[in-house]
């Protein structure tokens, strides 16, 4: 092939490289990866060797842009443009137009935006595997479910190990005031009229939209959503509106109290 590029060109340019890999380098199984705009694609070579471009079925050929593809005199054309593509492999797909930011991991993002017509990515294999499995899962690769997955058990081994009753029930009094609650106390073991055996009280209030309810400037019955029990209001909800339909009031539809009782054998 050298020798032919000397003859034909009277040099030696590096894209030579890209075509020595497409006609000897790929084999028969390799997994061939085409990325697009902000998805990829996993093909399969099947045949055992590349074609002559001129043996290719072009029926209904269309490129990127869904122009029309002819041959002519064993080339194809786009209109009078002569595509210069002299051979092709015969492939089968493995996965199509998988999102880039779903499930190629930075490395293989990275690659894909080389400008030249071909790589060899054999040390992305692991990447590939991993975007072709999470791809069939429909899991997504994402950081923070990587993170959450790798660093549970060493949480849980720690909570089981290293928390004593009371500080298990500050760590659930934490809990509930980063989820939105009001007021969360821990009472006194020995409090006056306690409620059974509770350890930690959480009071949220509810505002007009935190079960999902839309105003009509009607009354809402009590079986105005589907909700537990105990969180159905007593009474008829009164939700005066603007005539833009933006309420603006009752400013709470009261509270729910949630109370932790905790196992300390657990």
């Amino acid at each position: 092939m050298e020798k032919k590029f000397d003859e034909t060109w009277g040099s030696r340019p590096r894209t030579r490289h890209n075509l020595w890999r497409f006609i000897e380098g790929f084999k028969k199984g390799d997994k061939i990866i085409v990325p697009s705009w902000s998805v990829f694609s996993v093909y399969e070579l099947v045949s055992e060797k590349p074609y002559p471009i001129s043996k290719l079925r072009i029926e209904n050929l269309k490129d990127w842009h869904k122009k029309s593809i002819i041959m002519k005199n064993g080339m194809l054309h786009r209109g009078e443009n002569q595509i210069d593509l002299g051979f092709y492999w015969e492939v089968k797909p493995i996965a199509k137009n998988m999102s880039r930011k779903d499930f190629a991991d930075s490395a293989l993002t990275s690659r894909m935006k080389i400008r030249t017509t071909n790589t060899n990515i054999l040390d992305l294999k692991e990447s590939v595997e991993k975007a072709l499995i999470s791809y069939e899962k429909d899991k997504p690769i994402n950081l923070y479910s990587e993170i959450l997955e790798k660093i549970t058990p060493q949480v849980l081994k720690s909570l089981k190990s290293e928390l004593n009753p009371d500080k298990f029930e500050n760590l659930v009094k934490f809990y509930f005031e980063k989820n939105g609650a009001t007021d969360v106390y821990i009472p006194a073991k020995n409090e006056k009229g306690k409620e059974g055996d509770a350890d930690v009280v959480a009071i949220f209030e509810l505002f007009p939209y935190d079960a999902g309810i839309v105003s009509d400037n009607s009354v809402l019955a009590a079986d105005c959503c589907d909700r537990e029990p105990l969180s159905v209001p007593q009474q008829d909800i009164h939700l005066i509106t603007t005539e833009s339909g933006e309420a603006i009031g009752p400013g709470s539809l009261g509270q729910i109290i949630f109370t932790a009782i905790l196992d300390s054998g657990q």
